[in-house]
């Protein structure tokens, strides 16, 4: 027996608007009874079966149409308490890598000062420690 699974879109909910979420609920199947795979074309193929009553298996076949802005090569999935979900990734815009790379920056300038600091106060320490040391023992 085919069924349509019921499906829906979250789009860039929450605390990470960066990507898409694509949700196939799938009550009673197992993660082993799916498969998944991405066509050339940007499509994603799922297909299921699974036994349903006495001879009566349930099956289902669904295409979904990866949108142009997402990059492919970094969706993933996750199935749970039979929802499967397909993180869609946005593209990272030309005009908007600027200000991400900056952002990257800023956090990596940040922690190379904080690392800076700690190795000028280990030289310091050490050398008045030496500087003792030498007092003490002449």
């Amino acid at each position: 027996m085919d069924f349509e699974p019921y499906c829906r879109w979250r789009r860039g909910e929450g605390k990470q608007p960066d990507h898409d979420i694509f949700e196939v609920h799938l009550q009673g199947f197992k993660s082993e009874q799916l498969e998944a795979s991405i066509d050339n074309s940007g499509i994603i193929k799922l297909s299921g079966k699974t036994h349903f009553q006495g001879d009566t298996w349930k099956s289902f076949n669904k295409e979904i149409n990866i949108p142009k802005n997402r990059n492919k090569d970094k969706i993933s999935a996750k199935f749970s308490e039979g929802v499967l979900s397909i993180k869609m990734p946005k593209k990272v815009k030309r005009n908007q890598l600027g200000r991400y790379i900056v952002k990257v920056c800023k956090e990596y300038y940040s922690t190379m000062i904080k690392v800076i600091k700690a190795v000028i106060i280990a030289i310091v320490v050490g050398a008045l420690c030496g500087i003792l040391l030498k007092r003490i023992l002449s």
